[in-house]
């Protein structure tokens, strides 16, 4: 094998061994769990100064535009500006 060869093969197993990974994961879905939502009343327009943001439930994931709720489990797409009619003021002791 010559000099040049030598380094085009080290190049290629090194293009398909840094892109093996994304070959091999699974895609990133979102999931939503319409029959919770629909059983809380859930909405995605905010009652007034009530919304997700300022929920105790609410846990904001930043990777993601929505988050996750206590009560809506297997649903990474609730909105900060939801509601539902569970919302409990997260200042409250």
């Amino acid at each position: 094998m010559s000099e040049i060869s030598r380094r085009a093969a080290l190049r290629l197993i090194t293009f398909v061994a840094g892109g093996l990974p994304l070959v091999l994961s699974e895609p990133a879905v979102a999931r939503r769990n319409q029959t919770a939502r629909e059983a809380l009343k859930y909405t995605e327009r905010a009652d007034g100064a009530k919304h997700c943001t300022n929920c105790k439930n609410f846990k904001q994931d930043y990777s993601q535009r929505g988050g996750h709720c206590v009560y809506i489990p297997d649903d990474d797409e609730v909105s900060p500006l939801g509601y539902c009619p569970l919302w409990t003021d997260r200042t409250a002791p």
